[in-house]
Parts: structure tokens; sequence; C-alpha cells
């Protein structure tokens, strides 16, 4: 079966990309980034744009851009063409998320990526990534942090076990996790439960150390292991850290808007995605059938299963449970009455047409 790895979706297919990514762990190291992307699809206004665009909705009864329109049905309508049209909410995806590769991702100094991308059910968008950066801080601090939380939480656990006195417990048995990371989030994130802030902003001291509170001091102990200096020299580079990875995330966010509007901009005289020109067929590559094939079928999904924790939905004023995907589940359920009006003059190693 080693033909099928060129199958999305087979199990070749993701045992061959898998190994692609160990072998970038292996040589690259941990990556920096794990980014997670989602289309927001039934939000973003570059899209639905483009779906009027594309489907020839302007003024009609699906154009969520009418004026005087409510929002309560302007978003039906959003949910509505997106059902009727996902090739084009994938090929939107598509577009925006090479824009992202070819022009952020070098801007911000990410050297290599990994990434997957998924369709949930129906087949709405959203991308897993790994990004690796050559500049980025030290996560040494966290290391640090994590064990003086659990040394602090292990002394606390050893004490209560000695005051009660009972030797069938141990301090494992009382160890408290959520005090553990508690105290470790504390110390990583410059909490105000441990640091003094004024009007916001956290206060430093000469040497830019930020200021312990007194009062949460006293409910910590220092130890030749873990002096105050060695903490505050790890919240310093927490500080940094969490300094620089804003910057990087605040950059990725704006970024993302832009890529969809560029996508607009150029896509309103490029035609529908699934559109071909029958001239040009000549000169296709001898997979272009079968990889334009298995796009389509990708692009063209809908979900089969509709399940609570994923596209079912209760009316507030009649209680009544719904697809939030109507349109997709109206043609299916009419499908299925065309199927079953078939009765027995469909053959049954057929399926429905």
């Amino acid at each position: 079966l080693r033909f099928t790895k060129s199958m999305p979706n087979s199990p070749q297919f993701f045992n061959m990309h898998r190994k692609n990514l160990h072998n970038m762990i292996d040589e690259l190291g941990p990556p920096t980034f794990f980014s997670t992307a989602s289309a927001a699809d039934t939000e973003c206004p570059h899209l639905h744009k483009l779906i009027v665009e594309w489907a020839g909705l302007a003024g009609t009864i699906r154009d969520p851009f009418v004026p005087n329109l409510t929002p309560s049905e302007s978003k039906k309508r959003r949910f509505r063409n997106l059902a009727e049209y996902p090739a084009i909410a994938s090929w939107f995806w598509d577009q925006k998320s090479d824009l992202v590769q070819k022009g952020l991702l070098p801007l911000l100094g990410v050297t290599s990526f990994w990434e997957r991308t998924e369709y949930q059910s129906r087949g709405s968008c959203h991308g897993h990534a790994l990004w690796w950066h050559p500049n980025a801080p030290p996560d040494s601090f966290l290391d640090v942090i994590g064990a003086f939380a659990n040394a602090i939480v292990t002394d606390e656990a050893k004490a209560e076990v000695k005051d009660a006195n009972n030797e069938e417990t141990n301090a494992e048995d009382v160890f408290n996790e959520e005090r553990c990371a508690e105290i470790a989030n504390d110390f990583a994130s410059c909490s105000p439960a441990a640091f003094e802030y004024d009007a916001g902003e956290l206060r430093l001291d000469d040497t830019g150390t930020p200021i312990l509170k007194r009062e949460y001091k006293d409910t910590i102990r220092f130890t030749a292991e873990f002096t105050e200096e060695v903490i505050m020299e790890a919240v310093r580079q927490a500080r940094q850290a969490s300094g620089w990875y804003s910057r990087f995330l605040d950059a990725s966010s704006a970024f993302y808007d832009e890529a969809s509007k560029q996508v607009l901009q150029s896509a309103v005289d490029r035609g529908h995605p699934s559109s071909r020109n029958i001239l040009n067929y000549g000169e296709m590559p001898p997979d272009f059938w079968e990889t334009d094939y298995q796009e389509c079928r990708r692009d063209t999904c809908r979900h089969t299963e509709c399940r609570k924790s994923y596209c079912l939905r209760e009316r507030s004023d009649t209680k009544e449970i719904y697809c939030r995907f109507e349109e997709s589940l109206r043609v299916r359920q009419l499908r299925g009455a065309e199927s079953e009006e078939a009765g027995n003059d469909q053959p049954a190693d057929e399926p429905p047409g």
C-alpha cells in the first residue's frame, strides 16, 4: 500500500508526514511555537464578501450585507452561504495560509515550520502548526520556578503530616498540586497576587527586578538551593520571554487580518476556485486529475453526523434542537428522501446517485 502515501487522509499519508515531523525535531530541536489558527469563517467579512461576489448573491435574499439587515438575519445568511459554498471558504483559507507562510514567517524570523489543516466535520477549516525560531529566549527559567514551587509545597505537605502525627499518612498523599501550580504561575507571570503594582504597572527596583510583596514573601521560604537571587533571576528571564512572545503574537494577529484583505482583493478577478479552463487541459501535469479530485472532495465535504458538542443548538424561543448548518442538513434530508423513494429500484451494491 505504499502508493497510498500520496492519497490525502490515508494512514500511509499521515504516517509519512508524522515521520517528516519527527525528523525535523531530531534535526532542529524542539519547536518554538505551537500555533493554532481558526478560520472564523462565520465572522470574517472578507470571506463573505468573496462568496457574495463569486456566487452572484449581491442584493438577493442570501446577501448578508444588505442595508438595514438585523444582526441575527445577517448571521443566518452567513451560515447558509458557508454551507452552500464550502469550496470558496476552503480556497480562501488555503490562500490566506499561503500568504502567512510566505510573508509573516520570514518577517518574524521563523526559519522552519510544519503544519496541518483540519476540517471540522462539515468542513470548517483550522490549522495547527509548529514554528522554529533560532533566536527564541531560553526557557530554563520554567524548570527553576517549577522546582521551587514543588519544593515549597513538598515542605508544606511534610509539615502537615508532622502536625497531624499520623504515621499512616505520608507527604505525597497530601501534596497539593493546585497550590504548586498557583505558586509557579505567580512567579512566571509576575502575578499581582505576588508582586507589587502601581496604577497597573509592575514595580521594579533599581536593578530592574520585580518587587515581591512582603505579605506574599512571608508565605514562602527560600532555601540554599533556591535563593531569592536565583528565583528573581528566573522571574526576570520570564518577563523578557513574555515580552518577546507577546510582540511576536501581536504581529501574527495583525498579519492574519491583513492577509484576509489581500486574498479578497486578489481573488475578485480570478474566478470561482472550482472553474477550469478546458483550453489548458493539454498542459496539465500527469497527476493533475487525481489531485484536483482529492481537493474538490475535501473542499466540498459536508458533515454526516450531528452532535451536541459540535453543531446542534437549541432555539431560545421554541427550545427546538437544530443543526447550525441548516442548509447542509436540509440537503442531506432531501437526498435521503430521494433514496427512500427509489426503494427497491436501487441496486444494493450501488450508492444512491
